[in-house]
Protein backbone atom coordinates (compact mmCIF):
# COMPACT_ATOMS: atom_id res chain seq x y z
CA UNK A 1 0.00 0.00 0.00
CA UNK A 2 1.29 3.38 -0.85
CA UNK A 3 1.20 6.22 1.60
CA UNK A 4 -1.18 8.97 1.07
CA UNK A 5 0.11 12.15 -0.52
CA UNK A 6 0.19 14.77 2.17
CA UNK A 7 -1.22 17.21 -0.25
CA UNK A 8 -4.28 15.03 -0.57
CA UNK A 9 -5.19 15.70 3.01
CA UNK A 10 -8.16 17.67 3.68
CA UNK A 11 -6.20 20.13 5.72
CA UNK A 12 -4.54 22.71 3.58
CA UNK A 13 -0.95 23.89 4.08
CA UNK A 14 -0.25 27.52 3.71
CA UNK A 15 2.96 28.33 1.85
CA UNK A 16 4.36 31.73 2.14
CA UNK A 17 4.59 33.49 -1.08
CA UNK A 18 7.79 35.50 -1.37
CA UNK A 19 6.99 36.72 -4.74
CA UNK A 20 4.98 39.56 -3.41
CA UNK A 21 7.51 40.59 -0.77
CA UNK A 22 9.65 43.46 -1.66
CA UNK A 23 13.43 43.20 -1.94
CA UNK A 24 14.02 45.21 1.14
CA UNK A 25 12.29 42.74 3.39
CA UNK A 26 14.34 39.87 1.98
CA UNK A 27 17.52 41.85 2.38
CA UNK A 28 16.62 42.78 5.93
CA UNK A 29 16.01 39.14 6.74
CA UNK A 30 19.40 38.08 5.37
CA UNK A 31 21.10 41.14 6.83
CA UNK A 32 19.77 40.32 10.26
CA UNK A 33 21.12 36.79 9.86
CA UNK A 34 24.50 38.09 8.73
CA UNK A 35 24.66 40.60 11.56
CA UNK A 36 23.95 37.88 14.10
CA UNK A 37 26.76 35.76 12.64
CA UNK A 38 29.12 38.72 12.67
CA UNK A 39 28.22 39.48 16.30
CA UNK A 40 28.91 35.88 17.27
CA UNK A 41 32.22 35.97 15.44
CA UNK A 42 33.12 39.28 17.09
CA UNK A 43 32.29 37.85 20.50
CA UNK A 44 34.47 34.84 19.75
CA UNK A 45 37.26 37.08 18.50
CA UNK A 46 36.89 39.37 21.52
CA UNK A 47 37.09 36.49 23.96
CA UNK A 48 40.38 35.18 22.59
CA UNK A 49 42.43 38.40 23.00
CA UNK A 50 41.16 38.89 26.56
CA UNK A 51 42.35 35.43 27.49
CA UNK A 52 45.68 35.96 25.76
CA UNK A 53 46.13 39.38 27.34
CA UNK A 54 45.48 38.01 30.83
CA UNK A 55 47.93 35.19 30.20
CA UNK A 56 50.57 37.62 28.97
CA UNK A 57 50.10 39.81 32.07
CA UNK A 58 50.55 36.77 34.34
CA UNK A 59 53.72 35.82 32.47
CA UNK A 60 55.04 39.39 32.74
CA UNK A 61 54.28 39.55 36.51
CA UNK A 62 55.85 36.14 37.06
CA UNK A 63 58.92 37.19 35.11
CA UNK A 64 59.20 40.41 37.11
CA UNK A 65 58.93 38.47 40.37
CA UNK A 66 61.61 36.03 39.24
CA UNK A 67 63.87 38.90 38.26
CA UNK A 68 63.26 40.56 41.65
CA UNK A 69 64.02 37.31 43.46
CA UNK A 70 67.19 36.92 41.43
CA UNK A 71 68.28 40.46 42.31
CA UNK A 72 67.51 39.84 46.00
CA UNK A 73 69.47 36.58 45.88
CA UNK A 74 72.46 38.36 44.35
CA UNK A 75 72.22 41.13 46.97
CA UNK A 76 72.02 38.51 49.73
CA UNK A 77 75.09 36.71 48.36
CA UNK A 78 77.07 39.94 48.13
CA UNK A 79 75.94 40.97 51.62
CA UNK A 80 76.83 37.55 53.02
CA UNK A 81 80.24 37.65 51.33
CA UNK A 82 80.92 41.10 52.78
CA UNK A 83 79.81 39.98 56.22
CA UNK A 84 81.96 36.88 56.01
CA UNK A 85 84.96 38.98 55.00
CA UNK A 86 84.26 41.43 57.82
CA UNK A 87 84.01 38.51 60.28
CA UNK A 88 87.28 37.01 59.06
CA UNK A 89 89.01 40.39 59.34
CA UNK A 90 87.61 40.91 62.83
CA UNK A 91 88.63 37.41 63.90
CA UNK A 92 92.15 37.98 62.55
CA UNK A 93 92.36 41.27 64.50
CA UNK A 94 91.05 39.52 67.62
CA UNK A 95 93.56 36.67 67.31
CA UNK A 96 96.37 39.18 66.83
CA UNK A 97 95.17 41.13 69.88
CA UNK A 98 94.98 37.95 71.99
CA UNK A 99 98.46 36.93 70.89
CA UNK A 100 99.84 40.37 71.70
CA UNK A 101 97.97 40.49 75.02
CA UNK A 102 99.32 37.04 75.96
CA UNK A 103 102.86 38.13 75.17
CA UNK A 104 102.36 41.33 77.18
CA UNK A 105 100.89 39.33 80.06
CA UNK A 106 103.92 37.01 80.09
CA UNK A 107 106.26 39.99 80.04
CA UNK A 108 104.31 41.73 82.82
CA UNK A 109 104.35 38.59 84.95
CA UNK A 110 108.12 38.41 84.56
CA UNK A 111 108.46 42.07 85.50
CA UNK A 112 106.20 41.56 88.53
CA UNK A 113 108.25 38.53 89.58
CA UNK A 114 111.47 40.53 89.26
CA UNK A 115 109.99 43.42 91.25
CA UNK A 116 108.77 41.06 93.98
CA UNK A 117 112.22 39.53 94.15
CA UNK A 118 113.82 42.97 94.40
CA UNK A 119 111.28 44.00 97.04
CA UNK A 120 111.96 40.87 99.05
CA UNK A 121 115.69 41.47 98.85
CA UNK A 122 115.22 45.12 99.83
CA UNK A 123 112.98 44.37 102.82
CA UNK A 124 114.86 41.31 104.05
CA UNK A 125 117.69 42.36 106.37
CA UNK A 126 121.14 41.43 105.19
CA UNK A 127 122.65 39.48 108.03
CA UNK A 128 126.37 39.15 108.40
CA UNK A 129 127.89 37.15 111.21
CA UNK A 130 130.28 39.25 113.22
CA UNK A 131 131.47 37.07 116.04
CA UNK A 132 130.48 34.61 118.68
CA UNK A 133 130.55 35.70 122.26
CA UNK A 134 129.27 34.91 125.69
CA UNK A 135 129.33 38.44 127.07
CA UNK A 136 126.60 39.92 129.19
CA UNK A 137 124.69 43.04 128.13
CA UNK A 138 122.46 45.37 130.14
CA UNK A 139 119.30 46.79 128.46
CA UNK A 140 119.52 50.60 128.23
CA UNK A 141 116.15 51.22 126.50
CA UNK A 142 113.97 52.86 129.16
CA UNK A 143 110.76 51.67 127.54
CA UNK A 144 112.03 48.12 127.21
CA UNK A 145 113.70 46.35 124.30
CA UNK A 146 111.77 44.15 121.86
CA UNK A 147 112.82 40.53 121.49
CA UNK A 148 112.70 39.58 117.79
CA UNK A 149 112.68 36.13 116.12
CA UNK A 150 115.49 37.06 113.68
CA UNK A 151 118.17 39.74 113.46
CA UNK A 152 116.94 42.87 111.69
CA UNK A 153 113.29 41.80 111.83
CA UNK A 154 111.36 44.55 113.59
CA UNK A 155 107.80 43.68 112.54
CA UNK A 156 107.29 40.70 114.82
CA UNK A 157 108.26 39.32 118.23
CA UNK A 158 109.85 36.10 119.45
CA UNK A 159 107.63 33.30 120.75
CA UNK A 160 107.37 33.92 124.49
CA UNK A 161 106.46 30.31 125.31
CA UNK A 162 109.68 29.03 123.70
CA UNK A 163 111.99 31.37 125.60
CA UNK A 164 114.09 30.01 128.48
CA UNK A 165 112.50 30.59 131.87
CA UNK A 166 115.23 32.99 133.02
CA UNK A 167 114.58 35.17 129.93
CA UNK A 168 110.80 34.97 130.46
CA UNK A 169 111.23 36.37 133.98
CA UNK A 170 112.93 39.47 132.52
CA UNK A 171 110.24 40.06 129.84
CA UNK A 172 107.05 42.07 129.76
CA UNK A 173 104.64 39.80 127.86
CA UNK A 174 101.42 41.36 126.56
CA UNK A 175 99.66 39.47 123.75
CA UNK A 176 102.28 38.76 121.12
CA UNK A 177 104.52 41.57 122.32
CA UNK A 178 107.67 40.57 124.17
CA UNK A 179 109.93 43.27 125.70
CA UNK A 180 112.96 42.96 127.97
CA UNK A 181 112.69 45.26 130.99
CA UNK A 182 114.96 48.26 131.36
CA UNK A 183 118.27 47.36 133.18
CA UNK A 184 117.77 43.63 132.54
CA UNK A 185 121.02 41.75 132.05
CA UNK A 186 121.15 39.04 129.40
CA UNK A 187 123.94 36.93 127.95
CA UNK A 188 124.61 37.33 124.21
CA UNK A 189 125.80 34.17 122.46
CA UNK A 190 126.18 35.45 118.93
CA UNK A 191 126.37 38.84 117.23
CA UNK A 192 125.25 39.60 113.68
CA UNK A 193 125.00 42.75 111.63
CA UNK A 194 121.63 43.39 109.98
CA UNK A 195 119.97 46.50 108.56
CA UNK A 196 122.91 48.64 109.66
CA UNK A 197 122.73 47.54 113.29
CA UNK A 198 124.28 44.89 115.55
CA UNK A 199 122.00 42.15 116.82
CA UNK A 200 122.70 39.78 119.68
CA UNK A 201 121.28 36.30 120.09
CA UNK A 202 120.03 35.70 123.63
CA UNK A 203 118.28 32.36 122.90
CA UNK A 204 117.10 30.24 120.00
CA UNK A 205 114.69 32.41 117.99
CA UNK A 206 115.34 35.42 120.24
CA UNK A 207 117.42 38.46 119.16
CA UNK A 208 117.84 41.97 120.51
CA UNK A 209 119.30 45.10 118.98
CA UNK A 210 122.58 45.83 120.75
CA UNK A 211 122.31 49.51 119.91
CA UNK A 212 119.94 49.68 122.95
CA UNK A 213 122.12 47.56 125.22
CA UNK A 214 125.50 48.04 126.87
CA UNK A 215 128.18 45.45 127.33
CA UNK A 216 129.07 44.89 130.96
Amino acid sequence: MFGKNPYENEDSIEIQDFSNDDEDNVKETFLETDEELEEEEEETVKKEPVYRRVKQEVIIVAGALLALLLVLAIIALVYGANKNKAYNDLKADYDAYISKATANETDLKKQISDLQKQLTEATTPKVEEVTSTGDSYIITAEGGLGVRPNPGETGSFANYDKLPSDIQQMCDHSGDNVYLYYNSVVKVYEIKSASGASWGKIADGAWICLDYAKKQ
